[in-house]
């Protein structure tokens, strides 16, 4: 990891660059905007990869910058659902996600790993005959711990506590 937390880290793994190269050294985008933001002559993978004519997807958590410039849209995806601010979810069956662009809410049960995971399977299956970049970066786990109860429960069942039973479904999940 390029970074003990999570912005800087992703903008080290998108570009091969240490953080304080990327412009991207805290997580705390509602404090320090401009610390949390790849910068915009950074190129990323998904730049190359697109460059070489690869479809290219992120499914999942960007967290690489607030604004419109730093979407992910413009960073080389071509494809993009999921979040991009460090925004906290309600739970993992009740959360707002970026489709290209748009928002759209869900509280339909959906447990978010899950949802996750069909639409990166959804990419690859669509893009299986191309040459394709697909970053997929699970939410999971992180707060708030949410699992199927039947998961939590199969970890309890071990002997682990409510918590890190939750970590371990949650995990499971993935």
């Amino acid at each position: 990891a390029g970074s003990p937390v999570c912005a800087p880290s992703r903008a080290a793994l998108l570009t091969g660059r240490s953080p304080h190269r990327t412009g991207s050294v805290t997580l705390n985008q509602l404090k320090f905007p401009e610390l949390t933001r790849l910068r915009l002559d950074e190129i990323t993978l998904a730049d190359r990869f697109a460059h070489n004519g690869y479809a290219t997807g992120l499914i999942g958590k960007w967290h690489s910058g607030p604004g419109e410039d730093y979407h992910p849209l413009k960073r080389g995806f071509d494809e993009f659902i999921g979040f991009k601010d460090s925004e906290d979810i309600k739970t993992y069956y009740e959360y707002r996600l970026d489709f290209q662009g748009e928002e759209r809410e869900f509280k339909d049960g959906n447990y978010l790993t899950e949802e996750f995971t069909a639409h990166a399977i959804d990419f690859v299956r669509r893009h299986q005959a191309e040459p394709f970049f697909l970053h997929l970066c699970h939410y999971a786990p992180h707060r708030p711990l949410s699992a199927p109860a039947d998961l939590i429960q199969h970890f309890q069942d071990k002997g682990l506590d409510e918590n890190v039973a939750t970590v371990y479904a949650m995990i499971e999940v993935m």
